[in-house]
């Protein structure tokens, strides 16, 4: 079973509709850059870097969100 993505983690992708799929936050890409919405960094506020391998259930700042894609 896929793990959730954050609903703070955001990367380019996600606002380019063409890109936009389910895997946009939940898989990493070497090419894209990530950052928390919470922050505007590419740190969270637990002072950890955010990528979709990184933002994980375990995490204190995690917060499970449906992605929609339509």
């Amino acid at each position: 079973m896929p793990q959730p993505a954050c609903q703070y983690l955001r990367t380019k992708a996600f606002y380019i509709p063409a890109l936009r799929s389910e895997t946009t936050l939940m898989e990493a890409s070497p090419s894209a850059h990530y950052w928390c919405l919470r922050t505007m960094s590419v740190v969270g506020p637990d002072d950890t870097p955010v990528n979709p391998d990184e933002c994980k259930t375990d995490r204190t700042c995690f917060e499970t969100v449906e992605i929609l894609l339509s």
